[in-house]
């Protein structure tokens, strides 16, 4: 095999090896934008879920961040009034 011949199989093969690696790649990245739509999909539900706790129970927010009872949690059974910062809410 001459020099020639020699150093286009070395570029063929070098061909084959780069576009196995695109296509490594290009899955790599399909499998963390599913991963991402599955997160955002996540935090969505979450934030339905906190929504609608703070409205079922009647979470009020006060001027200083926190969510505090609302008349119907404070006017049953004489249950203490508990206080929840707005970022432990919406972090949880």
């Amino acid at each position: 095999m001459d020099e020639q011949t020699q150093k286009i199989a070395d570029l063929e093969r070098e061909l084959k090896f780069r576009d196995r690696r695109i296509n490594e790649l290009k899955n790599e990245i399909d499998g963390l934008r599913q991963e991402v739509r599955e997160m955002e999909d996540w935090v969505k539900e979450r934030d339905a879920y906190l929504e609608q706790f703070i409205t079922t129970f009647g979470l009020e927010l006060d001027n200083d961040g926190s969510y505090r009872n609302g008349d119907f949690i404070q006017g049953t059974n004489g249950w203490p009034t508990n206080t929840m910062t707005s970022s432990a809410a919406t972090t949880s």
